[in-house]
Order: C-alpha cells, then sequence, then structure tokens
C-alpha cells in the first residue's frame, strides 16, 4: 500500500444516527505501512488521523470527492465552501511539511551491505537514529 493523505469526517456514533443538518470535524488521514511490515502485504497500514479544525454539515460533504476532478470534500452548497476548501488544502500541506516527512520509510543505512562477508555483522547494518 502506498501512502497516501485522505479527507474524513470524524464520526463519533453511528452514521444512521446523525441527520443531515448535523456538522462534523473534517479530518486528515495519513495511511502509511511501517517499513518493519513491508513483507507482509497482508498487515494492516498505520492510520495518523489529525482534526483540521473545519466543520461540514453532512449534507454538504461530498462522499466522492476523491473521484472528482478538484478533489474537493466539501460540496458548493455550503455558503463558505471555498473558504472552508482552501484552509483544508492548507492544512493538508502544513501536516506534509511537519509529518509527512518526518516518518520514516527506512532506518537502515544505504551505505552498508549485507552481502560483504569480510565485515563483521555490527558494520554490515546499523540503525540510524531517528530525528
Amino acid at each position: 500500500m502506498r501512502n497516501k493523505l485522505t479527507y474524513s469526517l470524524n464520526y463519533r456514533k453511528p452514521k444512521d444516527q446523525y441527520s443531515d443538518t448535523d456538522e462534523l470535524m473534517v479530518c486528515i488521514r495519513y495511511y502509511h505501512r511501517d517499513h518493519k511490515w513491508n513483507n507482509f502485504p497482508n498487515a494492516k497500514p498505520r492510520i495518523i488521523k489529525k482534526s483540521t479544525g473545519v466543520k461540514c454539515r453532512l449534507s454538504d460533504w461530498d462522499e466522492d470527492w476523491h473521484n472528482n476532478l478538484l478533489r474537493l470534500p466539501i460540496k458548493p452548497t455550503d455558503p463558505n465552501y471555498i473558504e472552508k476548501n482552501n484552509i483544508l488544502k492548507e492544512r493538508v500541506q502544513t501536516f506534509k511539511d511537519l509529518y509527512y516527512d518526518s516518518i520514516s520509510n527506512n532506518d537502515f543505512s544505504n551505505n552498508l551491505f549485507s552481502n560483504d562477508p569480510i565485515n563483521p555483522l555490527e558494520k554490515k547494518w546499523q540503525i540510524l537514529p531517528f530525528f
């Protein structure tokens, strides 16, 4: 599975208990698979969920936003949809700047070789500190 960012509504109870006028918080969900589990295709991905501070009514939420050309999750039926969609884009960019690059996909050094029989084991592989 590829790393990806998506939008979702923060449901606190079953969907059928909400009305169309209820407002829910929009969250950013970052799906990623820890590099330790790369050899296990059935392993569950990790999900980081961050609130954006933007609220949206259920009737104004586009369930198929990812299939639209502009990929905007809040429909034009919301009076502030342009402002809210712009805030969501800013929050995604902030998330990418803060978290996306800090999550390491490879803790091993690239200049050490496991196939080198000359060096002792501790010089073949080395875990780098996480910054």
